[in-house]
């Protein structure tokens, strides 16, 4: 269910994205393609982690991955810096 909220998010954001950095179709979907592939390795190992080490604390450390991850994406000056935060982004999503 998530995962589908966050393919709707993303999907949503890409015409501003792309309008704000002026960005090609490519580099968008670039962006969309780090994110997903983010999400999708780390969601396993996010589950695993937290089965592992407890999951309050794996949850907290994926919120200040999140949060750490997010600030390079509130004011990005190029496209290459969106995908590598947005990649991040999921990354510390799934945690």
């Amino acid at each position: 269910m998530m995962v589908a909220l966050d393919g709707t998010i993303v999907a949503i954001a890409n015409p501003a994205i792309a309008s704000d950095l002026g960005a090609t179709f490519a580099e968008v979907q670039w962006i969309t393609n780090a994110y997903f592939l983010a999400l999708a390795v780390t969601l396993i190992t996010a589950g695993k982690l937290g089965d592992r080490f407890g999951h309050r604390q794996t949850f907290l450390i994926g919120v200040v991955g999140f949060a750490a991850a997010s600030g390079p994406s509130a004011c990005p000056t190029a496209s290459r810096w969106s995908s590598s935060s947005a990649s991040s982004r999921a990354c510390s999503a799934r945690c």
